[in-house]
């Protein structure tokens, strides 16, 4: 099953050109059933992401963020995160 992000654009009904996305969890940035989500963020032109939580998932925590940022797309980190850790 395709991740969130894969999912918002195959949805999308026009161009993420200059857009923002808010995310819960970082976009995982390695290939394992899907391709790593942080590569369509990056090539969609997306300006900047909104993220809850660095993905604790030791293949990405953190990294994904780092290849947003360098990919110059502006990262936030904590958005509602207390609400998110709530609901685990």
């Amino acid at each position: 099953m395709p991740h969130a992000e894969a999912m918002a654009f195959n949805n999308l009904k026009k161009d993420a050109e200059g857009g923002t996305m808010y995310v819960n969890l970082e976009p995982c940035c390695h290939q394992g059933k899907t391709p790593p989500c942080v590569d369509k963020v990056i090539s969609s032109g997306l300006k900047k992401v909104y993220i809850s939580i660095e993905d604790p998932d030791k293949r990405v925590s953190g990294k994904g963020i780092k290849l947003l940022k360098e990919a110059g797309i502006q990262v936030h980190l904590g958005l509602c995160k207390k609400r998110i850790l709530r609901s685990k």
